[in-house]
């Protein structure tokens, strides 16, 4: 078993302090110019120990700003957090995704932009 990988946008963050937590083993920008907010954004690819990622999913609750999300995978095991909460999904329960994603959708996220199980696949997407 590895570290938890993912991706957090810096513009998603009120607060950068949770980049603290994380080893950023990558960057780059992506002009967005399909979505809500659209410009140039700034993505870290990271990497999350065993040790920390309850904190960093507390902190990512109040961190991330509300219509955003941060994914962090590790194995079969993939955890989004929304502003205010979190959830925890295991490739292949598609209960646990409909209800993730439905949540998303609930706060504004579209459709593209959702997660879904390619992340496990490819975390740092």
């Amino acid at each position: 078993m590895g570290d938890w990988k993912g991706v957090i946008i810096e513009e998603s963050l009120g607060n950068k302090e949770l980049l603290e937590d994380a080893e950023i083993v990558g960057r780059y920008k992506r002009d967005l110019e399909s979505e809500g907010e659209k410009g140039l954004f700034h993505f870290y690819k990271v990497r999350v120990s065993d040790d920390v990622i309850e904190k960093v999913i507390r902190k990512g609750k109040s961190a991330i700003k509300r219509g955003w999300y941060i994914h962090l995978c590790k194995d079969d095991l993939m955890v989004i957090i929304y502003k205010d909460r979190s959830f925890r999904h295991i490739k292949g329960d598609k209960e646990s995704l409909v209800e993730l994603r439905d949540y998303g959708k609930s706060i504004g996220i579209g459709d593209a932009r959702l997660p879904d199980e390619s992340f496990l696949e490819n975390p740092w997407a």
